[in-house]
């Protein structure tokens, strides 16, 4: 299975609630496809132990210290059918470190 390629492209939603981020998909005719993908603010709060309103840099530094564990959760996603993968807690939980507290 070929993956989507993430080059790191990546924004805070326009509300501020995630992070939008983009992956590219080539498919077997050669044609390239930008596929547009979301994780959610829960998610990126709770794997960095961010307390409180979160500003736009912590969570664009959240997503990228989750990144290869997120895009790998997004392109999963995709190649199962989804057109617009969005992680969501359930997809990839707290680590230990942060429900132990």
């Amino acid at each position: 299975m070929t993956r989507l390629i993430f080059e790191g492209q990546a924004i805070v939603d326009s509300t501020g609630s995630g992070v939008r981020f983009a992956g590219q998909y080539c498919d077997r005719s050669g044609t390239q496809r930008i596929v547009i993908c979301r994780v959610d603010g829960d998610v990126l709060m709770t794997r960095a132990e961010i307390q409180g309103v979160p500003s736009a840099l912590q969570l664009l530094a959240a997503y990228r210290a989750a990144a290869r564990e997120i895009n790998q959760i997004a392109s999963a996603q995709f190649y199962a059918g989804e057109s617009r993968p969005r992680v969501t807690l359930q997809d990839l939980p707290a680590p230990v470190s942060a429900r132990a507290h």
